[in-house]
């Protein structure tokens, strides 16, 4: 059908009836620069990407492709490199905490995110961001 099971379980035996497996030579790139609320450029922040679909914020095994943590260079800047497909929400805070990957923190972060929508063929993207407080 038209079902994406890029990051899903499921059956060989019985869930499917047929598979399109795509692929590209055009992986997405993002990046930006991220400042404090001043305008200051913040080296050392970290930004977290997290999928707007709460359904994917779980039940991905030890490792999820589609959760992703940078740390900003020097200069403040920030790259993810290889991010699949889909929507997405970028946010920048302070330091990464033990657990960010919980969906009960995702869902506090969620209200203060940047919203991005990658595409597997997309030019690279450019999102700056704003240094947000985690509370």
């Amino acid at each position: 059908g038209d079902t994406d099971v890029t990051d899903r379980s499921f059956n060989l035996q019985s869930d499917t009836t047929s598979l399109v497996v795509t692929y590209t030579d055009m992986p997405a790139r993002v990046s930006g620069v991220v400042r404090d609320t001043r305008g200051a450029i913040r080296p050392g922040a970290v930004v977290l990407a997290f999928p707007a679909d709460q359904e994917r914020w779980s039940g991905y095994g030890t490792e999820s492709r589609l959760l992703k943590s940078a740390v900003t260079s020097h200069a403040g800047v920030y790259t993810f490199e290889n991010l699949p497909a889909g929507e997405y929400h970028l946010v920048a805070v302070e330091a990464i905490a033990e657990g960010w990957r919980d969906p009960k923190f995702l869902e506090r972060l969620a209200a203060q995110v940047a919203k991005l929508v990658v595409n597997a063929s997309a030019a690279p993207a450019t999102v700056d961001l704003t240094l947000k407080a985690v509370r």
